[in-house]
Order: structure tokens, then C-alpha cells, then sequence
């Protein structure tokens, strides 16, 4: 898991979605958009 402690302080903001859920998301939604 990525270190976001600094990035977290620095900004106020926390991602609340676990790197490996997101890529995924990310893949299904560029496969479905472009039709890959």
C-alpha cells in the first residue's frame, strides 16, 4: 500500500479507495469506453 501520509497532511485528503480497487475500476472502465 502507497505511503499517503504526507500527501494526506500536505492537502487535507485521504483516498478512501485501496490502490488495487481503483486500478481495477480504472481497467473496466477504459475497456469499456474504448471498447478494448
Amino acid at each position: 500500500c502507497a505511503d499517503v501520509d504526507d500527501l494526506a497532511q500536505a492537502v487535507g485528503f485521504r483516498p478512501s479507495t485501496p490502490i488495487e480497487t481503483g486500478v481495477r475500476k480504472f481497467v473496466q472502465w477504459y475497456q469499456e469506453y474504448y471498447g478494448v
